[in-house]
């Protein structure tokens, strides 16, 4: 299979949760770190904060600190991400004290397995 995920917490129930990676969130998380190193950690951040229905929020302390970077970095990731659309509808406050809110497209990020069929790699046969 080639897709992509990665474990976080569901806060429901407690129980690690999968997060599945399209092929067009790598590709644009990418572009976003030419534009930002940081972005791809912030963004793996945030994808450990995201719900069901796609929305994230989190405080920009928070991501600060598990991405070991400054606040002013996790703007600029912010918007780097912002601007290659892997998350949009954006609320943030300037203070370090405040919440991130946005959005991320479950088409491209989600927790559960997507519907569309997965590429599978063809099984190794046993040398003759």
């Amino acid at each position: 299979m080639t897709q992509q995920h990665e474990l976080s917490n569901d806060s429901n129930s407690g129980e690690p949760a999968a997060v599945f990676f399209s092929h067009l969130f790598i590709d644009r998380l990418t572009e976003a770190s030419n534009k930002a190193p940081y972005s791809v950690s912030v963004m793996l951040r945030l994808a450990s904060h995201i719900q069901s229905d796609g929305t994230v929020t989190v405080s920009q302390a928070k991501v600060a600190a598990q991405c070991n970077i400054t606040l002013k970095k996790v703007v600029k990731a912010i918007a780097s991400l912002t601007e290659v659309g892997l998350i949009s509808s954006v609320e943030m406050g300037s203070g370090p004290d405040s919440i991130i809110t946005c959005w991320v497209s479950t088409e491209l990020i989600r927790l559960d397995a997507p519907d569309s069929p997965c590429i599978q790699l063809p099984t190794p046969r046993p040398a003759d």
